[in-house]
Parts: structure tokens; C-alpha cells; sequence
């Protein structure tokens, strides 16, 4: 088990929900990834964006929100 990799939180977490077998684990810890940090208040997507990648967020929280016709956000 490698608990270093920036996987690992994921094939633990669904381990919980699902048997995941040893070559299951080691074909999810050998996907090609990116790594990132993102800044307090920093976007992963914007409104309107064309999404290339698939974001999977490892710690933290993020939320979605609307910009609206005034400026203001909302939480949505």
C-alpha cells in the first residue's frame, strides 16, 4: 500500500464503499495526474470556461457560485 501517493485518499475512499482490488488500486495510483495548489479564493473553473481536466479536490473545500447582473456572487 502506498499511503505517500496523492491518490491514495481516493482508493481508500472507495475501498470503503467497494471491495478494490490489489490491481484495481495499482491501475487508480498509476493514472496520470497534476498536481496543484489553489489559492484561498482562487477558481478551478470559471463561469463559462471550457473544461479540459477532470479536478478532483484531496483536501479542503471548495463552493460553486454565480456572478450575478450587479456584480455579487451567489452561492449556489
Amino acid at each position: 500500500m502506498i499511503e505517500s501517493h496523492p491518490l491514495s485518499p481516493l482508493a481508500r475512499r472507495w475501498a470503503a464503499y467497494a471491495p478494490l482490488w490489489p490491481h484495481d488500486r495499482n491501475a487508480l495510483l498509476a493514472l496520470p495526474f497534476t498536481s496543484r495548489n489553489c489559492a484561498k479564493d482562487g477558481y478551478l473553473v470559471r463561469e463559462g470556461q471550457q473544461v479540459k481536466d477532470c479536478n478532483l479536490l484531496l483536501s479542503g473545500f471548495a463552493y460553486r457560485q454565480k456572478v450575478l447582473a450587479n456584480g455579487g456572487r451567489q452561492i449556489i
